[in-house]
């Protein structure tokens, strides 16, 4: 039994293409952008294709409150103040060029759920997923029968890109080998137990000055073998001294 993903209450929507276009960037041509809102993040392309555009994009989002983590692809170039796509898993050839996860919060809301979020579509109070916090990244599995450890609560990371690879290990089939996640050996009867388990935690951080402000965006990841797992994300504005 599983979940695909948590959820987080929305603070405010954000009409993130309209404000895009308002800010001087159309849909195609000189410093065309494409636009793709996905509730609690927006993707973006250069189009055509442009470093120098996405490089003004990357600023002008960055002095935005509701702006939290700003990922950039190789084929964007290295834009100060963002963090590599592969953080999230999303480089490659089909790669936007940036992607922004809004602004969060643990605020609880009226049903004191904790949680909150900017985002590009829905309406205040009701819920929403698709950004890095992670009471959205966080969900749930729960597995019975006689191959796993009875009334084990698995505290090491794990996503559901493990189900497939846990199942094989099940099945005694091969193929895991060639995909991103891993067994979730820890909770096979007969596995490692947790205190075996190696967990890795990276804090990959940035900052740039932007329009009198500094923008410093942090990004928490977990790596167990191979497998990196993405824990939340988000960036925060100060104001530089006078």
């Amino acid at each position: 039994v599983l979940s695909d993903h948590g959820y987080s209450t929305i603070t405010e929507v954000i009409p993130i293409e309209a404000m895009i276009r308002d800010a001087g960037f159309p849909a195609s041509g000189d410093n065309g952008v494409v636009v793709a809102p996905n509730g609690g993040s927006t993707i973006f392309y250069t189009n055509p294709p442009d470093p120098i555009t996405a490089e003004r994009l990357a600023r002008w989002l960055m002095i935005q409150p509701w702006c939290g983590a700003l990922l950039s692809s190789e084929a964007a170039g290295n834009i100060a103040g963002t963090l590599p796509m592969d953080l999230a898993g999303g480089d490659g050839a089909r790669a936007p060029d940036l992607a922004m996860s809004f602004a969060w919060n643990h605020d609880d809301n009226e049903q004191g759920v904790p949680g909150h979020a900017f985002s590009a579509g829905g309406a205040p109070g009701a819920g929403q997923h698709g950004s890095m916090s992670p009471h959205e990244l966080c969900n749930t599995m729960i597995a019975g029968g006689p191959s796993f450890k009875s009334g084990l609560l698995n505290e090491i990371p794990s996503g559901n890109v493990d189900l497939a690879p846990t199942v094989l290990e099940l099945l005694g089939l091969p193929g895991a080998e060639h995909m991103d996640g891993r067994a979730l050996t820890e909770a096979l009867e007969g596995g490692p137990g947790q205190h075996e388990v190696e967990v890795r935690v990276e804090h990959h951080t940035t900052r740039r000055t932007v329009f009198k402000s500094e923008y410093h965006q942090i990004v928490r990841t977990s790596r167990v073998g191979n497998t990196q797992y993405l824990d939340e994300g988000d960036a925060r504005r100060d104001p530089m001294p006078t």
